[in-house]
């Protein structure tokens, strides 16, 4: 009985440390079907595929994955519209604020932080991948206007910003 126990305990050893060897980790880990640099090469995609990010912040209503656009409220009634009287609201509680021109700090820099921090970064990654290669000169022209038609709206909040 005790022979048949340890010899079914290495059985069962040498059967994992047997199973558990491979020589094919890199393919193993390969996702089949993943959108990497190889695949990007194709009809363009590594060049265009943060002009969607950067159409996006033209008029700003980014999803952020969660279902939500509230960024966007901030960004545009609470701040631009309603800063140039595009927007009004008569309830008491924004007596204070940007109707009359005493800005509210979170309304007022949210324009500022979501382009800078989520805007502004794809098109400099875009502007870094086109701007060297001669060939994809057209991509780099459409990046850089794209990313002056984002930034003009900043322009007309803040005045001069920092662009390059």
């Amino acid at each position: 009985m005790k022979s048949s126990k340890y010899i079914s305990i290495l059985c069962v050893g040498s059967l994992l440390s047997l199973a558990s060897c491979t020589d094919g980790f890199e393919s193993d880990n390969k996702i089949n079907g993943s959108f990497d640099d190889t695949v990007k090469e194709y009809d363009f995609q590594k060049y265009t595929t943060n002009f969607e990010t950067i159409q996006k912040g033209i008029y700003f209503n980014y999803d952020w994955g969660e279902g939500t656009t509230w960024p966007w409220q901030t960004f545009q009634n609470l701040n631009h519209d309603m800063f140039s009287g595009y927007f009004h609201d008569f309830a008491s509680k924004f007596s204070d604020k940007n109707t009359v021109y005493a800005l509210e700090a979170g309304w007022t820099a949210s324009a500022w932080n979501y382009t800078y921090n989520y805007i502004f970064p794809v098109a400099h990654k875009s502007t870094l991948i086109t701007q060297d290669e001669a060939k994809y000169k057209h991509f780099y022209g459409a990046t850089l206007i794209l990313k002056v038609e984002a930034m003009h709206r900043i322009t007309d909040t803040y005045g001069p910003i920092v662009y390059s």
